[in-house]
């Protein structure tokens, strides 16, 4: 997340800023972030670049997904949060695999 503020008056604004790059051999398709905060905390999850990323190529850079989250945290306390990240890939045989992973990040520092 950013460390540096706009203004003194809104320390309790925090922007993180995902970025998704897949290794894998396999496309990714429909990739989904869904972020989830406790009540009291006001969101803004701006809109994500894409969601297909190609095959992993070793002489290419390999590709990127991004997302920015605005974080409003008016009671400035340590955040928790969970998220959700989706994806579906179709392997050599044409089935199609859907993943799903969900976690939960507690204690982030604010400051």
């Amino acid at each position: 997340f950013s460390q540096n503020l706009p203004d003194p008056d809104y320390d309790r604004l925090l922007v993180f800023v995902v970025v998704i790059v897949s290794e894998s051999l396999i496309p990714v398709n429909d990739l989904l972030i869904n972020v989830t905060f406790p009540f009291g905390i006001n969101t803004k999850q701006l809109k994500v670049s894409g969601t297909t990323l190609p095959s992993y190529s070793p002489f290419l850079p390999p590709s990127s997904i991004s997302q920015l989250m605005l974080v409003d945290n008016p009671m400035r306390q340590n955040l928790a949060f969970n998220f959700n990240l989706s994806y579906k890939q179709i392997n050599a045989d044409g089935n199609e695999m859907v993943f799903n992973y969900n976690d939960d990040i507690s204690q982030i520092p604010v400051k």
